[in-house]
């Protein structure tokens, strides 16, 4: 799984410590919500989300948004101590829409196959994707046959139940999944 490359994404390095050292726009507005903390605000926020037991991605709101929250150690610690500096990543999680990158990545899709899948989520013909793309309606067709053949279904409505279960199943494991309210 990547980091989100999408502007929103927000980005908290921590020290060994725990004590942000930076943090860009979009992860201040995102855990300053309603208003900006001080800097004691803003670690107290941070370490609500730290679960050192628990290392897989959080869910968390803040105001009204759901986000994801990921954490990364920033290689060995250079002092000799046991501890690293941590990345923190803030991405918004999942409101419906379906992560085409991410099924894309799991199913081996190359880039013209994922946007064809793309325009064919959005309910586009063979000849409009084709049109959208520059392509021949047959192009098109040769791209659809690919990714069914990596998703291993046989119809392009297969393609669409395949990215549909799997968003719904990523819905209904935020849902069960605590989320912290900040």
């Amino acid at each position: 799984m990547g980091i989100s490359t999408h502007a929103g994404a927000g980005i908290v390095i921590l020290d060994a410590s725990l004590r942000p050292v930076y943090a860009n726009p979009a992860a201040l507005q995102i855990l300053a919500y309603p208003q900006l903390p001080g800097r004691g605000g803003l670690r107290d926020r941070i370490a609500d989300l730290l679960r050192p037991e628990e290392p897989r991605p959080r869910p968390f709101v803040s105001g009204r948004r759901r986000y994801i929250c990921r954490f990364y150690a920033l290689g060995p610690p250079s002092n000799g101590s046991s501890q690293t500096a941590t990345a923190v990543i803030l991405e918004r999680g999942p409101n419906g829409a379906l992560d085409l990158t991410r099924a894309a990545i799991e199913y081996n899709l190359t880039p013209r196959e994922g946007e064809t899948i793309g325009y064919l989520v959005e309910g586009l013909t063979s000849k409009e994707i084709a049109q959208r793309m520059g392509i021949s309606p047959n192009t098109v067709k040769v791209f659809l046959r690919l990714a069914m053949v990596k998703m291993g279904v046989t119809t392009r409505s297969g393609i669409l139940g395949v990215l549909f279960t799997r968003r719904d199943e990523e819905l209904r494991h935020l849902e069960t999944s605590p989320a912290v309210v900040l």
